[in-house]
């Protein structure tokens, strides 16, 4: 299993695993403009995984601002890969690459319906806000607090695991927060 950013001709798989995951209904309607916008910010870290030659999944990390906090976007796994861990080392691994700020670092993310016991289960996450898009979907904003602890319990997972995470990868800090 292997972890690396993605490059332009990745963009075509990752958009492939976003609309299988919208046709199982696992992702609601207008947010493919947004995930492409992600896939091509500068600012954000999006990650490819691949299983031999099988792109499997790509989730996005980045800072907001500052190191104290870290937001997750658009973890997906296609769904004839999902239930078999794939997504767990997924959401372990961008964790790993954050860095401890003093125990200050938050990491948010947003999740559908569909998503919310997964980030519970696996991290921690716990919900602090939930909304109705204009489109009448609803989301939940989770929150999960940094600890070295956990920082640590990632790491050791990944480590001990069949993830193979490219050397090279830094969390890039966003500057211009837009709709954050």
């Amino acid at each position: 299993m292997k972890l690396r950013p993605i490059v332009g001709r990745d963009h075509s798989d990752c958009l492939a695993i976003y609309r299988a995951n919208f046709e199982q209904g696992l992702i609601p309607d207008h947010y493919e403009p947004e995930f492409l916008e992600t896939l091509e910010d500068p600012d954000t870290l999006t990650l490819l995984m691949q299983d031999g030659d099988d792109v499997v999944g790509c989730g996005s990390i980045h800072y907001l601002g500052s190191h104290a906090q870290a937001h997750l976007a658009f973890g997906l796994i296609h769904p004839s890969r999902q239930r078999r861990g794939y997504g767990s080392r997924l959401l372990v691994a961008r964790i790993a690459l954050l860095r401890e700020n003093h125990g200050n670092t938050t990491v948010t993310l947003c999740a559908t319906e569909n998503s919310v016991g997964f980030y519970e289960k696996v991290v921690g996450f716990h919900q602090f806000s939930r909304e109705t898009d204009k489109h009448g979907n609803r989301f939940h904003w989770l929150e999960l607090h940094l600890t070295r602890e956990l920082l640590k319990m990632s790491q050791d997972c990944i480590d001990n695991s069949d993830v193979e995470l490219a050397s090279d990868l830094a969390v890039p800090v966003k500057r211009d927060l837009g709709d954050f």
